[in-house]
């Protein structure tokens, strides 16, 4: 487990110091003001001073790398962690490129590249709803991943029934955002990115419910 950790912190810093890296280089080519957030249609509409609009995603890949060391190491059910250590350090390597990718896309925009930026993002985000249920799927019991509800910390066997079902949904519903690649309607967009997250989510807590109250009616 140590080699594994070790391993995958060597992989999340080396990301991190590329992303800082890449930020570097492109510095001195931004404008004063870089765009910092596009709307629905991905379209800029903000903007913020070039240095945190370009090395805030170092700073929150730093910061997921301490929440990925220091978890583990708190965590009352840590023993957990390694039955589904291979997927959970493949989930954190995703979400620090993740990252890595939205700051590719920035530089690229801001030293005046025309594109899409939702369009750019979609199918990151459709990869990252995919490995959130992958590594769903393969989660046991702890207290900082996963689907955390009353009812699944509550019972081992009601959380392994509802990361099942909750992972399978998570990877089934992945595709959705790819839609978004075919349309430029608002509504459809704001659709295909906000319901694989937010109807899985909801559908996956309420599950753990009926499974909790099935259980324990047996």
């Amino acid at each position: 487990m140590i080699m594994d950790m070790r391993h995958t912190t060597a992989i999340i810093i080396a990301i991190t110091a590329a992303t800082l890296l890449g930020g570097v280089l492109a510095y001195p080519h931004l404008p004063a003001l870089v765009a910092s957030h596009w709307n629905i249609t991905g379209e800029a509409n903000g903007s913020m001073d070039r240095f945190w609009g370009i090395f805030m995603f170092p700073v929150v890949q730093i910061f997921l790398l301490l929440i990925y060391l220091i978890f583990p190491r708190i965590d009352p059910l840590r023993a957990n962690i390694p039955a589904f250590r291979k997927s959970y350090d493949a989930f954190w390597i995703f979400l620090v490129l993740f990252f890595a990718y939205l700051e590719t896309l920035s530089i690229f925009w801001n030293l005046g590249f025309v594109f899409n930026f939702l369009h750019a993002i979609l199918p990151a985000l459709s990869l990252l709803i995919f490995t959130i249920g992958r590594t769903t799927l393969h989660a046991r019991q702890n207290w900082f991943f996963g689907i955390r509800t009353p009812w699944t910390l509550a019972s081992e066997t009601v959380w392994n029934k509802t990361h099942a079902f909750g992972g399978q949904l998570f990877m089934y519903v992945s595709w959705i955002p790819l839609i978004g690649l075919f349309t430029e309607d608002h509504r459809i967009l704001q659709t295909v990115i906000l319901l694989p997250l937010l109807g899985s989510a909801a559908t996956a807590f309420i599950y753990s419910y009926i499974a909790y109250r099935t259980e324990f009616r047996a």
